[in-house]
């Protein structure tokens, strides 16, 4: 139902437009995602198989606690793979985190949760910055 007053509907009209401009002259959907190529070490590839799943995952580490945490499931897969995964936005277009911890790993018996012999895993040491781009990441442990 429209305000009583039209210049008070107007008024809001302007603030929601204001809201969406603001939203679109924020960061870049680059600047809130983390690109690069995921491989696998040379002595764990042959664990990699046809009908394994690769899982890519961003968390933000916070009190030994994964916050903010974002999956990808990739369900057919060849190595080396280019990847680019975001950080979750808010309503504004904004991420709550300014860095994440990238990791990938293999998933051969469908469920994510459960460790099957030998599915791999790669993650980056530390945290890394949304925006990085060209980041290598290698299965090079088991899961």
């Amino acid at each position: 139902m429209l305000a009583k007053n039209p210049r008070h509907w107007l008024r809001g009209l302007g603030l929601a437009v204001l809201g969406l401009l603001a939203g679109s002259c924020g960061a870049g959907a680059g600047e809130r995602s983390i690109t690069g190529t995921v491989d696998v070490a040379a002595d764990l590839a042959h664990n990699v198989v046809p009908g394994d799943r690769l899982i890519l995952s961003i968390h933000h580490p916070r009190d030994g606690i994964a916050m903010d945490a974002k999956f990808m499931i990739i369900p057919d897969f060849t190595l080396p793979l280019e990847f680019q995964i975001s950080a979750t936005i808010d309503m504004n277009g904004r991420t709550q985190w300014r860095d994440y911890v990238v990791e990938a790993f293999t998933d051969k018996d469908g469920d994510v949760l459960s460790v099957a012999p030998g599915e791999v895993l790669g993650r980056t040491p530390e945290t890394v910055p949304l925006g990085t781009t060209g980041l290598n990441l290698i299965l090079d442990r088991s899961r």
